[in-house]
């Protein structure tokens, strides 16, 4: 079983990310490789926690779509789209947050709290 998750951890979709991966793998403490490894492993799934944004890719063969519960999908993303899909991924962070900001902005307003320092003169 180890050997099979071993196997879909380091496998990538391209060369270079193959590369990259053992590069990273190479470089990491010995001891932060086996903590990660090991808490995969026994990784049994979580309750989401209230607003939470999950991004995920639909090519992501480390982690596959149909195993997860993600708030945004970025179609044909990998496991590594942080790397080569990050326009994408700011966008939705940038709508996400925008969307944070105009939420606590009215609910401010309607508590009567906001008290605005400027009141159209100049």
């Amino acid at each position: 079983k180890t050997f099979v998750y071993m196997r879909r951890y380091f496998t990538a979709e391209t060369p270079e990310d193959k590369n990259l991966i053992r590069s990273m793998a190479r470089e990491a403490d010995p001891s932060f490789i086996r903590w990660a490894m090991n808490a995969a492993l026994k990784w049994r799934g979580y309750d989401y926690i209230k607003d939470t944004i999950h991004i995920h890719g639909t090519k992501d063969i480390v982690l596959p779509v149909k195993y997860t519960r993600p708030t945004h999908i970025i179609l044909n993303g990998s496991h590594l789209m942080i790397m080569d899909r990050a326009e994408e991924i700011n966008k939705i962070l940038g709508e996400v947050i925008s969307i944070e900001i105009e939420n606590r902005k009215s609910k401010i307003e309607s508590e009567g709290l906001f008290i605005p320092l400027w009141r159209g003169r100049i």
